[in-house]
């Protein structure tokens, strides 16, 4: 985990398995963007776990941002249908603009959308340190670089 310097995360645009384009950026919900893609073997074994505990946290806000080229691969993924947290980002460089040089790759942005950490490679979601890191960025005012942590 790296502790980011608070400038504002940068803005995306990404679009849903519906075609539904959106902006993720500013203010708002304390949110975990997590760049991934279906030719990823960390990612395809990291992505359920990062789902199901996201889930399980409704105060945080998941933006799972495939880098993919185009929907078929992920609609593959997800045969049961692409869960609400999955968008694709059509802009080839959108994980770059956040800093990553690998996938995959998580980024803690800040309520106020200044980014706070980042949390580079895979991780086991499933872990009790990750149930913890979730609800610490959950409670208000406890979101700092002290409280950030996913190891056991």
């Amino acid at each position: 985990m790296r502790a980011l310097p608070g400038a504002p995360a940068p803005a995306l645009e990404v679009e849903r398995a519906d075609g539904a384009r959106l902006r993720v950026g500013g203010p708002g919900r304390v949110r975990l963007v997590h760049f991934w893609a279906t030719w990823c073997r960390p990612c395809r074994v990291e992505l359920p776990a990062l789902l199901a505990r996201a889930a399980a946290t409704p105060e945080v806000e998941l933006w799972a941002v495939s880098v993919d080229d185009d929907w078929a691969a992920i609609t593959g993924f997800f045969p049961d249908g692409v869960p609400a947290a999955v968008v694709r980002a059509p802009a080839t460089d959108a994980h770059r603009r956040y800093g990553a040089q690998a996938l995959p790759d998580t980024y803690v942005v800040g309520a106020d959308g200044a980014l706070v950490a980042q949390v580079p490679g895979a991780r086991d979601w499933t872990t009790a340190a990750a149930a913890r890191f979730l609800r610490a960025l959950a409670s208000p005012g406890r979101l700092d670089s002290s409280i950030i942590q996913l190891n056991d």
